[in-house]
């Protein structure tokens, strides 16, 4: 494996995990702007954000996602990323309400 491509996999992996991080933290706030939300500090939350970020990984990588191709359509890959955003919201779910 090329270093390059190694770097190109690792950034890819450490901004999917960095994007969905700002977006729980950006919905926090936002929920926050909401008039009579009592909603606990965003640190309780971390628990099952580590695990969404987890399984995000794991099917993620399970699905090719991290794989370079070159003759995919932007529709495909859009296609790809949002089925395995759903398996990995649903997996998720199933994860926190057994544990």
């Amino acid at each position: 494996m090329k270093r390059s491509y190694f770097f190109f996999i690792l950034s890819q992996i450490i901004l999917d995990m960095a994007f969905s991080l700002a977006a729980f933290y950006i919905a926090y706030e936002l929920t926050l702007l909401a008039p009579h939300r009592g909603l606990n500090a965003f640190d309780t939350y971390l628990p099952e954000i580590s695990i969404f970020l987890f399984v995000i990984f794991i099917v993620f990588t399970a699905s090719h996602l991290y794989r370079h191709q070159r003759s995919s359509a932007m529709l495909d890959e859009i296609y790809n990323v949002v089925k395995a955003l759903t398996l990995a919201m649903l997996l998720t779910i199933a994860i926190i309400t057994f544990f």
